[in-house]
This record gives structure tokens, C-alpha cells and sequence, in this order.
């Protein structure tokens, strides 16, 4: 499963306010909710953009059975790919 910052925000969220050493009382305020709610999304969009922007993967396939030998037909090469 993808990490999106929507799932990293609520868990961050849900943690926050699980804590006692986070000093939250239960039940939160409207307020107390919206602000720790903006704070999570932003910490964890944050997070987000920063491993997407150093993500690196290199993928080597040893060996494929089948297929005709050559660059350009089907042989080595290099590919892009995005995080989603």
C-alpha cells in the first residue's frame, strides 16, 4: 500500500491524541480538533514531499527467459516511474 499524506496525517492524529505525554484531555474541542488536524496534514504532507523527492529505485532483472537480445528490441535499458 502507497503512503499518501492522508493516511500519514491520520495516523499521526489518531497517535496525538491516544498519548498522554501529548497533554490532549479528552473530549477535544471543535477547535483543539481543526487546529491539531491542520498540524497533522501539514507535518505529513511535509513528510510526503520530502521522500518523494529523494525516492530513488533501481530495479535489475539477472535473468529473462524468451525474449530477443538487443537494445531497442527488448534489452537493457533505463525507465522513470512515479510515486503514487
Amino acid at each position: 500500500m502507497a503512503m499518501s499524506a492522508a493516511i500519514l496525517s491520520a495516523d499521526i492524529l489518531t497517535r496525538w491524541k491516544a498519548d498522554p505525554a501529548c497533554g490532549f484531555s479528552s473530549p477535544l474541542s471543535t477547535d483543539q480538533n481543526a487546529i491539531l488536524k491542520a498540524q497533522a496534514d501539514a507535518i505529513a504532507a511535509a513528510v510526503i514531499a520530502h521522500i518523494a523527492s529523494f525516492a530513488a529505485v533501481t530495479v535489475t532483472v539477472a535473468s529473462v527467459g524468451g525474449v530477443t537480445t538487443g537494445v531497442g528490441v527488448s534489452g537493457p535499458g533505463t525507465g522513470t516511474g512515479t510515486i503514487s
